[in-house]
């Protein structure tokens, strides 16, 4: 059996040993929260209607609405989300652009492979758009973008120009800066952990004094 292995697994794992077993032998248990729903409506009516902010918010309210999202909070959230990403981050994409590249690369050396998706490449940089509502000030070897940009490099075999995380709560486009050890740590170190943990079935509870 193929190991996929993403990078939200690997952020479960660093937080608690235990977690990748719920993700990979119980995923009929992962429920989708009130920021989860919000965060898949304004992703899926930015790359579907990217370029028509009228076409982008009715289609935002209606995806809202089906998802029992009512709450007349959240919803403002959302189309504030949907209106930063047409007043701050438009004007860098094009009709060229890739959108939600899917990925699922053999990861040398071992029986898994790395699965993913990046949200929009652009003239060769990479975006992530993020509704979170405290972004962080800057980004330094963050998993996410470590593990996108190794995949950047095995599809295309070249780096990517940039990466940025598009902060869709207050517009800020903030640039990943990873240092040159991160990469083979996650790829020489904790990727093997991983497997060998999923493949051992030894799931410890790490987590169970860390910091909430």
């Amino acid at each position: 059996m193929t190991i996929n292995i993403s990078a939200s697994l690997l952020s479960d794992y660093l937080s608690c040993h235990r977690k990748p077993m719920f993700r990979i032998q119980h995923p009929e248990l992962a429920i989708q929260n009130k920021e989860m729903i919000i965060g898949s409506a304004v992703h899926y009516v930015i790359e579907k209607y990217w370029n028509n902010d009228k076409l982008a918010t009715d289609n935002l309210l209606s995806y809202l609405e089906l998802n029992n999202i009512t709450n007349r909070e959240d919803i403002n959230y959302a189309i504030h989300c949907t209106l930063t990403f047409f007043n701050n981050f438009k004007q860098y994409l094009n009709n060229d652009d890739f959108v939600e590249i899917r990925f699922r690369l053999p990861i040398g050396g071992t029986d898994a492979q790395l699965v993913g998706k990046i949200d929009r490449i652009s003239n060769g940089n990479i975006f992530d758009w993020k509704t979170t509502r405290n972004p962080p000030k800057r980004l330094l070897n963050d998993l996410q973008f470590i593990v996108y940009n190794w995949a950047y490099k095995q599809k295309y075999n070249k780096n990517p120009v940039n990466s940025y995380y598009g902060s869709l709560s207050n517009g800020d486009l903030i640039m990943h800066n990873i240092t040159g050890d991160s990469e083979s740590y996650v790829f020489d170190e904790l990727i093997p952990e991983v497997i060998h943990s999923i493949k051992q079935g030894s799931y410890s509870h790490t987590g169970v004094f860390a910091k909430s």
